[in-house]
């Protein structure tokens, strides 16, 4: 807070100097506390965790895989194969790869259509999930253990 007001004494000027150092050692502090919580390894590896675990909720990678094939079949298997004959070294294994390309969409479409795989990925979802909690269970009781 700024005074255009002039100071009467020179015992103004200090105090208000001492006030402004005042705080702004408070500030530094809380900065200093700041950086002494990230340089912790345990908190930077939790923020990391959270943040992928956030992701991964967020990500269905079933739909993303419909999305991506369901409009662009034929594309997606040709770059598909492109991409994969590329890094083959034999004309034999270029031509799989590039068969592996073109049938990789449809196996999904079948996959996508098929109520037994949506079971299957509903399982495999649902046991991901107990293990993430059973983890994250005993992480927390480390911790507890710990301190």
């Amino acid at each position: 807070m700024m005074t255009t007001e002039p100071f009467r004494s020179l015992t103004e000027v200090h105090e208000r100097r001492a006030a402004i150092v005042q705080r702004r050692d408070a500030h530094l502090q809380g900065i200093r506390d700041h950086w002494e919580v990230l340089g912790e390894r345990d908190f930077r590896r939790a923020v990391v965790n959270a943040t992928f675990r956030r992701v991964w909720r967020a990500w269905d990678p079933m739909s993303t895989l419909r999305t991506v094939s369901s409009d662009h079949t034929g594309m997606l298997s040709a770059l598909v194969g492109v991409v994969l004959g590329r890094q083959a070294r034999s004309p034999f294994s270029r031509a799989l790869l590039y068969l592996l390309g073109a049938v990789a969409p449809m196996a999904t479409e079948r996959l996508q259509a098929s109520d037994k795989a949506q079971h299957f990925l509903a399982e495999i979802k649902r046991s991901w999930e107990r293990v993430k909690d059973y983890v994250e269970r005993r992480r927390e009781a480390y911790q507890e253990d710990k301190h």
